[in-house]
């Protein structure tokens, strides 16, 4: 569809009102004339737009819309974080929820409760003994310290006690260990020598029951999960690259790590990679055929490609395996869980599954082909260090991005990093040692590993 712009027609109502012979003469600017050609050309020009953008945005949709096939969204990556104190403290440090870290860059929002737990001293219940009866009392004021046989081990009694007239020995009394730790959990019968100074008559001390309620504390919260504040397969960063607290907390939370690979995010769909899926789904309408599969399990949200083998003769009791990739080259348990209720069916008339009687199918992730690449760059007044790092990220992209069964290609590399400002020229260029394509089978996808690169200054 041709669309014209405000001057056009301005100049066709200009000329039409001429050839016309409508008796028209001042068609100078700011002429009556002029005045009402200019408002009416205004509403038409902005009717073309609206027209061609109604083509573009709608018209390609129309063929999906007949199946109710829709893009699929991109998906936010998860990633469980621990946050750090710098020393063991006899206080809990709490992080709410919703504090908001990141690796400089891409934020992640924490999703529930942390805490660093505090050390704590144990408790126990004493009893002291006197060497015989008496008519009077003996008291144990509030203090006393008692301990273990070796004297490693202090305990600091904080009630006063007492040996009842006629009695020998006192009611439970309870004491708290001098310092924090486990170590203070002692079993009965263990604190057995009074170190500080009674009446000559109390003679011993023992604990009945064990001490108990120390603890050594840490320095490190338990994990917590946290999800990507936006959709996208750039937010699946690497183990212990998320570092830095974004939100106010308390001075003692001094660090955050992710122990792990943040997985899950992935890319909203584009048009290529909805067409493709359109195209598998047409030619997979039976359901039960490759492409019935292939579809079905490319509809799964979080499933970014899939790869299908077909066993002649069979593997094992399996007919066929489906690799599934969920962005990251890996496949959760939860999503491998979601694809094979889908394939199987789960016996409702909503999911009949897609596999024929009697044909077995195995889901697993692909097999994750390592790409290391050697190249020269050569560049002319940039800085060698930002080359570096954009040719790095460049070929993270461009190797990341790439689905199952999708070969690595050299000459697209080649073309991908001549685009960065600055490279005149990229040579020498290997990949996995080879100067050819890296073939990728039904079961592979390519994963980013390394690059070395020689810079050379023009």
């Amino acid at each position: 569809m041709d669309s014209k712009n405000y001057n056009t027609l301005l100049a066709e109502m200009k000329q039409s009102a001429i050839a016309g012979g409508s008796g028209l003469t001042d068609f100078n600017s700011g002429s009556n004339t002029m005045n009402i050609f200019e408002a009416t050309a205004r509403p038409i020009e902005q009717a073309y737009i609206d027209t061609r953008n109604g083509y573009t945005n709608n018209l390609r949709a129309i063929p999906y819309s007949v199946f109710d096939f829709k893009q699929k969204t991109g998906q936010k990556a998860a990633v469980d974080v621990v946050f750090k104190r710098n020393e063991v403290l006899t206080s809990i440090s709490t992080i709410p929820s919703g504090t908001r870290i990141s690796d400089g860059s891409l934020v992640f929002i924490t999703t529930s409760l942390a805490t660093i737990p505090a050390a704590k001293k144990s408790s126990v219940k004493l009893v002291f003994t006197r060497n015989e009866t008496s008519g009077t009392e003996s008291l144990i004021p509030t203090g006393t310290k008692v301990s273990n046989s070796n004297g490693s081990v202090v305990f600091t009694t904080t009630e006063p006690g007492v040996i009842e007239s006629g009695e020998t020995q006192s009611g439970l009394i309870e004491a708290k260990a001098d310092n924090v730790g486990e170590a203070y959990n002692l079993a009965e019968n263990t604190l057995t020598v009074i170190n500080s100074t009674l009446t000559p008559e109390i003679t011993s001390v023992n604990n009945p029951q064990a001490a108990s309620g120390g603890s050594n504390g840490s320095v490190e919260s338990n994990p917590v999960g946290a999800i990507a504040e936006e959709v996208g397969l750039q937010y699946n960063v690497k183990e212990n690259t998320i570092t830095t607290i974004e939100s106010n907390l308390s001075a003692e939370i001094v660090g955050v790590t992710n122990p792990a690979q943040a997985v899950g995010g992935t890319d909203a769909e584009t048009q290529t990679q909805m067409l493709r899926r359109f195209k598998y789904y047409i030619n997979g309408l039976q359901g039960s055929n490759k492409y019935g599969i292939m579809a079905g399990v490319l509809g799964v949200e979080g499933v970014r490609s899939v790869g299908i083998e077909e066993h002649f003769p069979l593997k094992d009791i399996y007919n066929f395996t489906v690799y599934v990739d969920d962005g990251t080259g890996q496949l959760s348990t939860a999503l491998k869980n979601e694809i094979l209720d889908l394939i199987n069916g789960t016996d409702t008339e909503e999911n009949p599954g897609l596999r024929a009687a009697g044909i077995n199918c195995e889901v697993t992730a692909a097999t994750i082909v390592p790409i290391t690449i050697e190249l020269t760059a050569t560049i002319y007044r940039v800085e060698d260090a930002r080359i570096q790092n954009d040719i790095t990220v460049k070929l993270q992209e461009y190797i990341n991005g790439l689905g199952i069964h999708e070969n690595v290609v050299l000459s697209s590399i080649i073309v991908l990093l001549k685009q960065i400002p600055g490279i005149t020229d990229i040579s020498g260029l290997t990949i996995n040692d080879s100067t050819d394509n890296i073939i990728i089978s039904e079961k592979q996808i390519a994963r980013f590993y390394s690059v070395e690169i020689t810079i050379v200054n023009q």
